[in-house]
Parts: structure tokens; sequence; C-alpha cells
């Protein structure tokens, strides 16, 4: 991925959602290894783009959101996590409706962190 990025960063530019998509991807590896601060840099990452990119509301910003909540939560970070998923879950309700399955599954998510 880091040859990728690279490309990316040459050809699109850092604000691009191919770049974006790369940042996410690097994340979602780094978690997989463990490596939990830095996979949270690169959801950063991608959150900054997708914001610059698509807004606030978007199902990408939201997905991302989503994803650094389960980060936070991987870490014990309670408060951290529930912003994040409130904020996903918003997005898509916003987006798909109260009742579409990832408008419910960020909601269960928040409900099972408890207050």
């Amino acid at each position: 991925y880091g040859k990728a990025l690279a490309i990316h960063l040459e050809v699109h530019g850092g604000t691009h959602p191919a770049t974006a998509m790369t940042y996410n991807n690097m994340a979602i590896v780094f978690k997989a290894q463990g490596q939990c601060d830095k996979a949270l840099e690169y959801y950063g990452k991608a959150l900054v783009v997708h914001l610059e990119v698509y807004g606030d509301g978007h199902p990408d910003t939201a997905d991302t959101r989503y994803n650094m909540a389960n980060v936070h939560q991987s870490l014990g970070d309670k408060p951290s996590s529930r912003q994040l998923f409130q904020q996903a879950h918003d997005a898509y309700a916003s987006v798909y409706g109260p009742n579409h399955p990832e408008t419910l599954d960020a909601a269960q998510r928040i409900q099972a962190l408890g207050e």
C-alpha cells in the first residue's frame, strides 16, 4: 500500500478520494496488525480528505468515523468511540433512513457502549 499511496499522492494529490481509499486500506492493515495508533493516524488522514471532498454527512465520511470508532473501542476509549459511532449513525440516518442496516448497526454499537 505504501507504493500505491506514493502513486496516488503524485498523480492525484492529497485530497483525492483514491488517496483517501489508500489511507483507509492502510489503516485496516495497521489495525489488523495491532498497530492501533497507526490505524487511527491513517483513518484520520482519510477523514480529512472525506470531509474536504464530500462533507460531513456523506456515507464515506461516516464509514471512516465508524472504523475509527472501532479502533477507539479496541483501545478502551469509550468516549471517543461513542462520539464517532454517534456521528456515523447520524450521517447514516440522514442518508439511508432510520431502518437501514448501517444506521441500526451504529445505533446498536452506541447502545452496547452504555453510558
